[in-house]
């Protein structure tokens, strides 16, 4: 049984250009972080998609805390993005799927490059 207040959230980012790398990533807090530490990877992220390949990008947190988070959509493409996104968050009864899908967080990925700017939603 997930704990009170928990719930599954699953994200889908879809966007237009199937050569540009757009990956997902959660951090807990509003806004926590900076572009420097996005990019060495130090803000604190607790789950990722990062596929180079998957279009659209998924994740999937199971029982994942009541709280504030951020999402951070990057996209590691050579052309600029419009993005749209779907949160669909599940408590209750119905929270009670057991496996988690996203990818784990290690070091830097300095193979996708760094960002070079975080943008507000418009």
């Amino acid at each position: 049984m997930p704990p009170p207040g928990s719930g599954n959230l699953d994200l889908t980012v879809e966007w237009t250009f199937a050569s540009n790398d757009v990956d997902i990533f959660i951090v807990r807090g509003t806004a926590p972080c900076t572009l420097a530490t996005f990019n060495n990877r130090t803000c604190g992220f607790i789950a990722t998609s990062e596929s180079a390949t998957l279009k659209p990008e998924k994740l999937t947190i199971n029982n994942m805390a009541a709280g504030a988070y951020t999402l951070y959509v990057a996209n590691f493409g050579s052309s600029d993005e419009s993005v749209a996104w779907q949160i669909v968050l599940t408590t209750g009864a119905g929270a009670s799927r057991s496996s988690l899908s996203s990818s784990g967080v290690g070091g830097p990925v300095r193979a996708k490059g760094a960002l070079d700017r975080i943008l507000a939603p418009r």
